[in-house]
């Protein structure tokens, strides 16, 4: 659910990340943090106008959601009917019973995919790389066996409909609402990309094959049923990129794809303007059919709030996919989260909470201007206004709401329009005392600050990373979203000193150190231990190893594979687990879980004169990492392992690692990693370490753990290090830990929390970050904005506004924007900065 290029497939992993792993609890002691026991008062019933995607039962508890979208959900032709003619609903029947004893609607999706059916196809383009949910099979083309499947659905659907024919034992809630596929256009623009995702590998005309065979038999079956298409992703900006996406749906209608659909399904950041949008591309086949939104998030309480203004744009419902942030959960759902890391609710959750309890059940909405928006609800009036000119209610009393919740009772002559937007409530005196209450049970003890941290303690460049040197271990630059301690307190040589005793208290310190930063923690495990070494004695470079710095004295002079691997893998699990914030055998004081573990550092690194971090083949390398994934896995299901960053690509580096992929290592590490020092710096090696991966068949996420300057840098070796930065990102590249000032973190405040990126030409690059445009741009007298006022950076930080007229553009990369909200940041840094 992202609006770019690369970001609709980033969004098929989102929700990977935010469906299949169990969101941790939180302890009921802490104060001011969600507990499940946090309920509203019972006479005010589960918002229907809203519900929640995957059956987080957490989520949707708290927020008193009325619907379920199940994702993927149960509802797979070959989990349902593994053999030809033969059912098996018990999978499907528990989803719906636990949805029934919830009193929850389900919007259920079918998956016309049957390995039996699936197979007849042969050899044809029908299979993704990477299975994003186990539950889905790799196939994912249209049914081979239309009739079959058809059959298939209305056995489906019959048992599920509530009429008492062949119904689910027990049925109490019937299914009424069928969508076919989720997103189905992913895969034409992954392919075009060169890549092999997507839930379904057809391109229009196959898609509307599916659509119309699923439409007429469910009708068949339940002829009150209503018909879904598979959710369009976000609307992106209608250009020559994304003409495959428009192109994908135009066909679809053209074909008469809107006769076998009841209610138009779109996914999206910012409802409201993609209705609209939505309406104007599309309207002469969709007509006044109505809108659902069946996966939305945002990144802060007023976009949260915005999305009201799409109902009366023709929005029925809105799905929500983010409730509490995890460490492995794409960075959309960890900003989009209503609940911070630590079980801190942030102000859009209140801002949710709020508008569930006053339009979760609305009648009627009219739109009375852009600015004040009329919900009719029961007895009550709701307005949602943006504008101080409200004069709709001059006498009476009202209840005013803020949209964190704070509300209080005042007569209509006295209302002053501040903190906008508000929620205006009108009825009786027993009705709004009524809603008073409610929303007392879930405002914050304290006003919520609607910046809720600030911009020097806030990580929200979540692109960049700092990583422990020139002897500070716990290096950081405010506002960047990693800090990495290098070389790092996870070092078994301390804390393992005797097999099976542990001494964690020099972790603990160096924990509570690095998470006083308020950023996500990578910790480097160093799997050495002396008395395990010891049986490596008479090994060729035994006790030879060495390194430079703290590296000298803190890994012993052996370092090799662990000989006891059981042993090895006994530590990682003791290590994962007191630091995975589960509440179980943790460090006490625990503040921030750690999800990211990277296995060694630079483990190819090795020279005649055994300065190394590891003495090893790639195939001993390759032993070690599948001990330590199995380890962390087990102990943390949801940590994620990066595999120790390539010193280099070159030659004898290259060699070595073709020895460890040669051995299986793709299948053991999450993340893949790749450095870059001198002479490395076009794009810090991504590409090359991209082509590495896709040469061993793997699509893997890449980070740049180390980018080292050189020890003096000249203005051209900062522009040379600016431009390869940019090069990474569009190369692919998702984490840079980068930190050389002032470079570096200018670059983080500008771009640092990006959602997408796409190369304009060359020297002349488009970012979008938090829904704004900015450019970074280098071709001489190339401008990719014809008019208007801009903010122009430097790559020092210097910034002033000007119109584009008088914009030159040399060699020197310079930043253009418009936001507000950068130039701030930007701000803000100057007093730090180094010029």
């Amino acid at each position: 659910m992202r609006m770019g290029k690369i970001l609709v497939i980033i969004f098929v992993l989102m929700l990977v990340s935010g469906c299949v792993m169990e969101k941790p609890t939180v302890s009921e002691e802490e104060r001011g943090k969600i507990t499940e026991k946090t309920e509203y008062k019972e006479e005010f019933a589960r918002a229907n106008r809203f519900g929640f995607v995957c059956f987080d039962t957490l989520a949707i508890n708290d927020l008193r959601l009325g619907w379920v979208r199940p994702h993927p959900g149960p509802f797979i032709w070959g989990k349902i009917e593994p053999k030809r003619g033969e059912y098996d609903f018990s999978e499907a029947d528990e989803v719906v019973q636990k949805a029934q004893s919830m009193g929850l609607n389900i919007l259920a999706t079918i998956w016309p995919y049957a390995d039996w059916d699936q197979e007849e196809w042969g050899n044809i383009d029908r299979f993704v790389k990477k299975r994003d949910f186990p539950e889905l099979p790799f196939s994912r083309y249209k049914p081979y066996d239309m009739k079959a499947y058809k059959e298939f659905v209305k056995v489906l659907v019959e048992r599920y409909d509530g009429d008492g024919i062949d119904d689910m034992p027990g049925l109490e809630r019937p299914i009424k609402y069928w969508e076919v596929i989720n997103e189905p256009s992913t895969s034409i623009t992954s392919k075009l990309e060169g890549k092999s995702y997507g839930f379904f590998k057809g391109d229009a005309k196959d898609y509307f094959e599916v659509l119309k065979v699923t439409y007429e038999a469910i009708k068949e079956a339940d002829k009150d049923a209503k018909v879904l298409n598979g959710g369009m992703v976000p609307l992106p900006p209608e250009d020559s990129t994304f003409s495959n996406f428009y192109r994908f749906w135009e066909e679809v209608f053209e074909m008469g794809g809107s006769e076998y659909i009841d209610i138009v399904n779109f996914h999206s950041f910012s409802p409201y303007k993609d209705a609209i949008k939505l309406k104007e591309r599309f309207g002469k086949y969709i007509g006044d059919k109505p809108f659902w939104v069946t996966e939305f998030s945002a990144t802060n309480e007023y976009e949260y709030v915005e999305a009201s203004k799409s109902f009366s744009e023709g929005v029925e419902r809105i799905f929500y996919t983010a409730y509490r942030a995890f460490p492995e959960a794409p960075e959309d759902l960890i900003r989009g989260s209503l609940i911070d890391f630590d079980g801190t609710p942030k102000a859009s959750y209140y801002a949710v909470k709020t508008m569930n309890t006053l339009l979760g059940n609305f009648d009627e909405v009219e739109k009375l201007s852009k600015e004040v928006y009329k919900f009719k609800a029961g007895k009550l009036v709701v307005y949602v206004v943006w504008s101080d000119n409200f004069r709709e209610i001059s006498e009476g009393e009202l209840l005013v709401v803020d949209i964190t919740g704070n509300a209080y009772l005042i007569d209509a002559k006295e209302l002053e329009l501040e903190n906008l937007p508000l929620f205006i409530v009108y009825g009786g005196k027993k009705e709004l005392e009524e809603v008073l209450s409610a929303v007392e049970t879930f405002k914050p003890s304290s006003e919520v600050s609607k910046t809720t941290k600030s911009v020097e303690t806030e990580a929200f460049a979540f692109r960049f990373g700092n990583w422990g040197h020139k002897h500070d271990e716990y290096a950081y630059t405010p506002g960047y979203g990693w800090v990495k301690p290098h070389p790092g307190p996870f070092n078994r040589y301390f804390i393992e000193k005797e097999k099976e005793v542990y001494d964690f208290s020099g972790c603990d310190e160096g924990v509570r150190k690095a998470q006083k930063f308020n950023a996500e923690i990578v910790a480097t495990i160093w799997p050495y231990a002396d008395w395990d070494e010891e049986a490596y004695r008479g090994r060729e470079g035994y006790g030879k190893a060495t390194g430079d710095g703290p590296f000298a004295y803190v890994l012993p002079s052996s370092r090799f594979k662990p000989h006891d691997m059981d042993a090895y893998k006994e530590f990682v699990k003791a290590l994962v687990e007191r630091y995975d914030g589960d509440g179980v055998d943790d460090m006490p004081g625990l503040e921030k879980p750690i999800k990211y573990w990277e296995i060694l550092n630079e483990p190819e690194a090795q020279s005649e004169d055994y300065k190394c971090f590891f003495q090893g083949s790639g195939e001993e390398y390759f032993e070690l990492v599948k001990a330590t994934y199995e380890a962390v896995k087990e102990a943390d299901p949801q940590a994620r392992l990066i595999i120790g960053g390539a010193a280099s690509l070159e030659k004898e580096s290259l060699k070595w690692w073709e020895e460890f992929y040669q051995s299986g290592g793709g299948k053991y590490f999450d993340i893949a990693a790749v450095h870059s020092y001198s002479g490395e710096n076009y794009d810090f090696n991504t590409e090359k370490l991209k082509n590495l991966l896709e040469k061993y068949g793997l699509e893997k996420p890449i980070w740049i753990t180390e980018v080292g300057p050189r020890g003096y840098m000249s203005k051209e070796d900062d522009i040379m290090f600016v431009k390869a930065a940019v090069r990474a990102f569009v190369n692919g590249a998702e984490v840079l830990f980068f930190d050389y000032e002032p470079i570096a973190p200018v670059m983080a405040y500008i771009i640092g929390d990006f959602d997408d990126v796409e190369k304009l030409g060359e020297g002349v690059y488009k970012f979008r970050v938090s829904g704004e445009e900015v450019y970074v741009v280098w071709s001489l007298g190339e401008l990719p904005v014809e008019k208007g006022e801009f903010y122009v950076s430097d790559i020092y930080g210097n910034v002033e506004k000007r119109e584009v007229s008088e914009i030159k553009v040399k060699d020197e990369p310079i930043y253009l924007f418009k936001s507000e909200k950068i130039f701030q940041r930007l701000k803000s840094l100057e007093k730090t900065l180094v010029k």
